[in-house]
């Protein structure tokens, strides 16, 4: 039995990659501001 029908389907393919995107995105910012807060640590020893 097909839970979701095509269009469906393409819907929530298309929802999964854009939530990837953004949690990609998002971990880019953390790593960046990981390395600021290092950086800020450095200066400040």
């Amino acid at each position: 039995m097909e839970l979701l029908v095509d269009g469906e389907k393409e819907k929530f393919r298309a929802g999964l990659l854009k939530a990837l995107g953004e949690l990609g995105i998002a971990q880019e910012r953390i790593v960046t501001l990981e390395n600021a807060l290092r950086a800020v640590e450095w200066v400040h020893e």
